[in-house]
């Protein structure tokens, strides 16, 4: 994602939105990613001896010694990419070190990452030019397709910003709407407790069609027949095994949850200084993705609490509406 344009927050949030995590378990942070993009190990090499001491002897991670008293070891540990990809990373990173001055005007879009063409499907960035004879800043989130591909608009990025933030505070931040929500995910846990011990042993029977199979094939290897279609089966099946294995691993029942450990949010989001990384964060956990369209805009909102992704609201607003909302508060 790096190697293809989308910077530190975007990652991040891709990340976690999917749920992965660190190697301690803990959710990414734009330090956690620094420190995989300058892993050489992921190319094969190994690394030892490149972390200096403290005073109390203990390892500093984030300190190196000189490159002459680092030792590399070529094709010490499995290489999961190409050098070439992490050249390539490398470079980026150190024309961005050489252009880091180029980033201190930079506006903050809430939205960035959840932004989608309604017309090519691409993800949209946020865009800043100078308007008219005045050169008057204009920053808004714009396809970057050329228009004879694309022929959707752009959309000022203070006004979507700003109606989505107040969105999330009339559907999700305040009590009547919060205890909705609350319920809402409490009617699913209810049905998904429900059918638990009926879906668990689904999942347990195909692990055991699948194990079978796979000692099926054993015997056949051990009486000498192999072939391509039996290698490519047999790993298949390994694949399917594990993604199995994984899924029971996860599988739990839910605990209701109680409205009173969530008010704490309606404070959160009064309180959390808005245009900043950490606003940003919080509001993208309830918020899908964005849509734009020509005329019209699609919201859809995420309120499953981390249970569930199937609770989901999407909420229309005509393109037009959305400016002469704020056009005419201007004017008042």
């Amino acid at each position: 994602m790096f190697a293809e344009g989308h910077g530190y927050c975007a990652i991040v949030d891709y990340l976690n939105e999917h749920g992965y995590t660190t190697k301690r378990g803990r959710v990414f942070g734009k330090n956690s990613l620094y420190e995989i993009l300058n892993n050489e190990k992921y190319t094969g090499v190994f690394v030892f001896n490149r972390a200096t001491a403290k005073a109390d002897s203990k390892r500093n991670n984030h300190a190196y010694k000189i490159n002459e008293n680092i030792i590399r070891v070529e094709g010490g540990c499995p290489a999961i990419i190409s050098k070439s990809l992490f050249e390539k990373v490398q470079r980026i990173k150190a024309k961005n070190r050489r252009n880091t001055g180029q980033y201190h005007g930079k506006e903050f879009y809430l939205l960035t990452g959840k932004v989608f063409c309604g017309v090519c499907g691409k993800r949209i960035q946020g865009n800043l030019r100078y308007s008219g004879e005045r050169k008057n800043r204009l920053c808004t989130y714009r396809c970057d397709e050329p228009k004879q591909l694309c022929k959707n608009k752009e959309n000022n990025k203070d006004y979507l910003d700003a109606y989505v933030a107040d969105l999330l505070r009339q559907k999700i931040f305040n009590k009547a709407a919060l205890r909705r929500r609350i319920n809402a995910v409490n009617k699913y846990i209810a049905s998904y407790n429900a059918e638990f011990d009926k879906h668990y042993e689904s999942i347990k029977s195909e692990l055991e069609e699948v194990t079978i199979a796979l000692a099926n094939i054993t015997v056949a290897v051990e009486k000498g027949v192999l072939t391509d279609d039996i290698i490519e089966r047999s790993e298949a099946l390994e694949q399917r095994k594990s993604e199995i294995q994984a899924q029971l691993a996860a599988l739990r029942r839910f605990e209701p949850l109680r409205l009173e450990d969530y008010l704490h949010l309606i404070d959160d989001y009064k309180n959390m200084k808005r245009n900043t990384a950490e606003f940003r964060t919080f509001v993208q956990t309830y918020i899908d993705k964005v849509v734009t369209y020509p005329y019209h805009i699609e919201i859809v909102l995420d309120v499953g609490f981390g249970i569930t992704d199937e609770l989901k609201e999407t909420i229309t607003i005509r393109r037009g509406d959305l400016y002469s909302l704020f056009e005419s508060r201007t004017e008042d």
